[in-house]
Formats: C-alpha cells, sequence, structure tokens
C-alpha cells in the first residue's frame, strides 16, 4: 500500500526566511552599526588610584563641604597606611562593640585655618571624619605594609 506523502505547509518557507530576515534587523539593530559618540571628559580630575592618595582626597573634599569651604583652603598635613587594632579603626564610638581583628586602613590629618581634623578609615573604603575627642592615635608601626 502508499502511504500518502505528508505535504509541505504552503507559505512555511516564505515565513521562516521573514523570521530570519527580521532576527537579522534586530541583531543589526542592536548593534547600532555607527562609531561610538566622543564622550566628554568629567571637569572633576580622576581621584588617584593609589588607596591613601585617594582617601586623602576625599577626606578633603568631605571636611571642605561640611565647613563650606573652598578645597584649597584644607590643607593635608599628614596621611599614611595604618593598621587599625580593630573595626573601631580608631574612632570607638562609647557603648559599641567591634570586631577584634586588624584592619587595613588610613590615618589623615587635614587642617583649615590651623584647625586640625582627623579622618580614619579602612584601606579600601571611604575615611570619615573623627572626633577629636574620640580619636585615637594611629599606630606607630603598620604589620601589614
Amino acid at each position: 500500500m502508499d502511504r500518502p506523502r505528508p505535504r509541505p505547509c504552503p507559505g512555511l518557507p516564505a515565513r521562516a526566511a521573514l523570521i530570519a530576515v527580521l532576527l537579522a534587523a534586530a541583531v543589526l539593530a542592536a548593534c547600532g552599526g555607527r562609531e561610538p559618540a566622543m564622550t566628554e571628559t568629567p571637569s572633576d580630575p580622576t581621584p588617584p588610584a593609589n588607596p591613601i592618595e585617594r582617601a586623602a582626597a576625599l577626606a578633603r573634599a568631605d571636611l571642605a563641604r561640611r565647613l563650606g569651604v573652598a578645597e584649597a583652603r584644607v590643607e593635608v598635613l599628614e596621611r599614611r597606611a595604618v593598621t587599625w587594632p580593630n573595626g573601631a579603626m580608631g574612632c570607638p564610638e562609647p557603648g559599641m562593640m567591634y570586631t577584634q581583628a586588624l584592619v587595613p586602613g588610613v590615618w589623615i590629618r587635614l587642617s583649615v585655618d590651623g584647625e586640625d581634623h582627623l579622618y580614619h578609615g579602612r584601606r579600601d573604603g571611604e575615611p570619615f571624619l573623627c572626633p577629636a575627642e574620640r580619636a585615637a592615635p594611629p599606630p606607630e608601626i603598620d604589620p601589614l605594609s
């Protein structure tokens, strides 16, 4: 017995071709097909790559903002890598508990009009203003350097 042969769907090759063309158009549109536009260089200078210099630049900008003065008036007196003995990072708050592990950090001393301001922090984070009444002196030796 002869079996009937399946008939091809009328219009199927045309539909497949249409889908292929639409997909190709979508891919090309997503790629853009044109040169990327030139972007303007930001007016702010790029922060330094060195974590200590980066932290000093962030602290300087923060203090200028807090005091409402030009950044040029904020003088960086000292900045150094330190290893804080615990998570308080040399600026413990009364009643708080901190991790008891060495923390690679930064210590920064800034001055505005002769008044000193201390910033402490982690080496990989943003420094924070530490009030003088809570500020512990930085460790003299950095065992993690």
